[in-house]
């Protein structure tokens, strides 16, 4: 091989080499394009190699294209049709959506906003009743329900006189009258302070004082084995009720927790749970309650914890609209309280734009929580929501429809939105938020806008909650597999927060009284 064929040969050697040099610098260009992006700069800002071996950036590309192919793993819309996750609409808000630090000029209370009771709010009892706290609870447990009992007790005592005679000859002795099932109520309440049965005891860390002075542990045993709340005869004539057991006293102190006070302007929806695991049709299981079995009961009460009604979940009834379960709940529980100005407070469960139109020709004004999944749900408010999902704490957009609904997405640690046919949309106050200073890193104090129907939203819907509240510091409930039972030992709570309730707002007229 000659010198010049040599040379032919490095030369060409030399393009080749250059070509592929070329080749791999402009991949390693792209590549490092790639690392000073933002959506790449993780993948790649904590690695040092060689990128001038072709084999590397191959794997930098493959690395980079499956960084890609992640983003397009989700879902690709919402849970209902036509409400895509990468609408516009979370981009960008529709003009009638304004920032609840511009004020409603259009909004002013309807006309037919004026609370306008049947009588004065508060309790009323007979001029004859003593203020103490055991006259106000003989108003819930009157005459009438307690010569019930006694008379249901006794008839049952009889019916199993066959079966049980020995228990039945001590219990005819004990001669069981309203005074004997007063003084029963009575161990159950003092039982509830302590937690178990051990109040006979004669151990000075265990013993009760006065519950002896009641009646023996025995007395009390023979008592609820023989105590019920309807005679037979009575139960098979109700036999193909579900409340045959319980009908006559749970629509007695229905009436009663009615016919006894006047409630203010401000109520509440919600459920409640009483625990039990005893064996019925319409017992409940809830996974995410801190109560997970048990009767689930309707509720509605004002501000200051009052039972007002409420009505027993027994499964799904045999008409049901179909405007859904949630829908006839309430409707069932304001009948009593309609055209009267009253302001209803509930939770997304309830909450519903047909709901509120329709509370609305009732005479009541109502607010509550919104899930925006709901079909009759304005587009708007859910870009709406969408939109507020990703600005600074305590920054807010409402909207209001024609029919009257006014619509509020507030961001706080979570974004929160409301209905409302009872309040304005816009901000007038503010609360006291901890936020981190951009510039020190530091978390600081800062006032943000609150919507006036929020702010009013946490004010006045805690009114079973704290019915809730009152009943769990010494709950009456005993173990029992017997589910009517355990409802009439509901009932008991019911009656003695109500008579509580009573007693204090009594009172503290009586101390102003004074005081004036």
């Amino acid at each position: 091989m000659t010198l010049s064929d040599m040379e032919g040969d490095d030369a060409s050697s030399s393009v080749n080499t250059n070509s592929s040099e070329d080749s791999n610098a402009s991949t390693v260009e792209s590549v490092s394009s790639m690392e000073g992006s933002n959506k790449y700069s993780g993948e790649f800002s904590d690695v040092s190699m060689d990128t001038s071996d072709s084999t590397t950036c191959k794997v930098l590309r493959h690395v980079a294209g499956r960084k890609r192919s992640r983003r397009g793993r989700g879902r690709s819309g919402s849970r209902i049709s036509g409400r895509s996750g990468n609408s516009s609409r979370a981009q960008s808000l529709p003009p009638d959506v304004k920032c609840i630090t511009v004020k409603e000029p259009s909004f002013s209370p309807p006309v037919s906003d004026h609370f306008c009771p049947l009588c004065e709010p508060g309790p009323y009892i007979p001029d004859s009743t003593e203020v103490a706290p055991l006259a106000l609870f003989e108003l819930f447990f009157d005459d009438e329900i307690v010569q019930h009992i006694v008379q249901s007790t006794l008839a049952y005592a009889e019916h199993k006189k066959t079966e049980m005679p020995v228990s039945y000859k001590k219990f005819i002795l004990t001669l069981f009258t309203k005074k004997e099932l007063f003084s029963f109520i009575g161990c159950l309440l003092l039982l509830s302070l302590l937690g178990h049965r051990y109040g006979w005891s004669t151990k000075k860390s265990q013993i009760i004082i006065g519950l002896s002075e009641l009646m023996t542990c025995y007395q009390y045993e023979l008592i609820g084995t023989f105590l019920h709340l309807v005679t037979p005869n009575k139960e098979q004539q109700l036999s193909g009720n579900r409340f045959s057991k319980i009908l006559p006293i749970y629509n007695h102190l229905k009436s009663l927790c009615f016919d006894l006070y006047q409630p203010d302007r401000q109520l509440s929806i919600d459920k409640r749970m009483v625990k039990s695991k005893a064996r019925t049709s319409f017992r409940q299981y809830i996974r995410n309650k801190p109560t997970k079995w048990g009767f689930k009961f309707w509720i509605i009460a004002d501000s200051t914890g009052y039972t007002l009604d409420f009505n027993l979940y027994v499964g799904k009834a045999a008409t049901v609209s179909d405007k859904g379960v949630s829908y006839d709940v309430v409707m069932q529980l304001i009948q009593l309280f309609a055209f009267q100005g009253y302001k209803l407070y509930f939770d997304n469960f309830y909450t519903s734009p047909t709901l509120l139109l329709d509370l609305l020709k009732y005479g009541f004004f109502a607010t509550g929580t919104l899930n925006t999944y709901r079909k009759e749900v304005p587009e708007q408010v859910y870009g709406m929501k969408k939109f507020v999902e990703r600005l600074p704490r305590g920054s807010g957009y409402y909207f209001r429809s024609e029919n009257k609904i006014a619509y509020c997405a507030w961001h706080d640690t979570k974004t929160v939105v409301l209905a409302s046919t009872a309040f304005a949309a816009h901000s007038e106050n503010t609360v006291a938020r901890r936020i981190k200073d951009k510039v020190t890193g530091r978390s600081i104090t800062t006032h943000v806008p609150c919507p006036i129907m929020l702010e009013n939203y946490n004010k006045f819907m805690g009114g079973v909650y704290k019915s809730d509240q009152y009943i769990s510091y010494h709950k009456v409930s005993r173990r029992t597999k017997k589910y009517w039972k355990t409802l009439f030992y509901h009932f008991i709570d019911i009656a003695v927060v109500n008579s509580h309730i009573i007693f204090n707002f009594i009172s503290l007229q009586k101390n102003k009284m004074n005081y004036d």
